[in-house]
């Protein structure tokens, strides 16, 4: 997932407010980045871990907890799978990232600029 182009810097309860999510653990947790993919997290992120085909991104929640997640955005499935950082929990987690994604930078489209 690309990285926020400018400073991603907000709360693990504003996230979970900007994704209308319910919360779990310390509300105060300051969440600095965004992944999909448990081996790109770097210290600070929200890990986003959706349901999938053959496996829930919950079960890669340890992994990327170890690499630096601070938090874990999820549905009430992979929530019972996340142990020791706070849980955003969504109905629709694929929606919620993407509000959350839009958030973290000013200007969407200077991601595919940047990317070319």
């Amino acid at each position: 997932m690309s990285r926020p182009i400018e400073e991603f810097k907000r709360t693990a309860e504003s996230v979970a407010a900007i994704a209308n999510a319910t919360l779990t653990g310390d509300a105060a947790t300051v969440i600095t980045g965004l992944t999909l993919a448990s081996n790109d997290v770097q210290e600070g992120d929200l890990f986003i871990a959706l349901p999938g085909e053959k496996a829930h991104g919950a079960d890669f929640a340890k992994d990327a907890i170890a690499r630096g997640a601070v938090a874990v955005l999820t549905d009430a499935e992979g929530a019972s799978k996340v142990k020791g950082v706070p849980v955003i929990v969504s109905a629709h987690p694929r929606r919620a990232a993407g509000v959350i994604s839009a958030g973290s930078i000013a200007n969407p489209c200077e991601i595919c600029i940047a990317s070319v």
